[in-house]
């Protein structure tokens, strides 16, 4: 359980690192703007190839801009991922636009990162797109990281993982629980159950699950 904890608050502080726009991402934002729908704005973003063709692709954290006119669904202030596939000549184009698939700006609480850091952990790395994030409370603190890989047949990206660490600041109880979608495997705290294979496309995912 410690090693649980101790590798997510790993992967936690160094998304100061590889959360923010590094020079290759920072450099495309400009080449991005008629892809980003009304409203909305790029806030954070991450460069990889994640369809394995070579080619690096991009993921951007987008917000629901406040100036926005919001809607049921979209209020301002949420948060949502577009990705963009890259063109083997320059360029990208559109794969998927997931709003709301994020804690909105108000909804992580007094999350425990110096300021100026982004909000979330995203990195693409071996195919796959991670995100993560710290939402906490005065009585607890939730980790959440989900792994989302890109399926060719379906030419739809989905969750492959995802993992969720909470801790009473008060009793000091730490729970977790790990999801693998592909391998149909439920770890919660050590204690590991099969369960029907599941695809989950970017676009269904909701952080009200966790």
């Amino acid at each position: 359980m410690k090693y649980i904890i101790a590798s997510f608050f790993s992967a936690v502080a160094v998304a100061a690192f590889v959360g923010q726009p590094n020079a290759a991402a920072a450099d495309q934002v400009g080449k991005i703007e008629s892809f980003v729908p009304d409203g909305w704005e790029p806030i954070q973003t991450a460069v990889g190839d994640l369809n394995g063709d070579g080619i690096r692709d991009l993921a951007v954290v987008v917000e629901r801009s406040d100036e926005a006119k919001g809607d049921a669904l979209d209020q301002p202030g949420s948060r949502g991922i577009l990705v963009l596939f890259g063109k083997p000549k320059g360029g990208y184009r559109f794969q998927a636009f997931a709003p709301g698939v994020l804690p909105c700006a108000n909804c992580l609480g007094n999350a425990e990162r110096k300021p100026g850091t982004p909000a979330f952990l995203l990195t693409i790395k071996n195919r796959e797109l991670t995100i993560g994030w710290v939402r906490s409370a005065p009585d607890a603190v939730d980790h959440v990281k989900l792994v989302v890989a890109y399926d060719a047949k379906r030419n739809q990206l989905g969750l492959l993982t995802d993992e969720t660490v909470a801790a009473d600041r008060v009793t000091g109880k730490v729970s977790s629980r790990q999801r693998n979608y592909a391998t149909g495997t439920v770890t919660t705290n050590g204690q590991h159950q099969k369960v029907a294979l599941r695809f989950i496309p970017l676009t269904r995912i909701s952080p009200e699950e966790y």
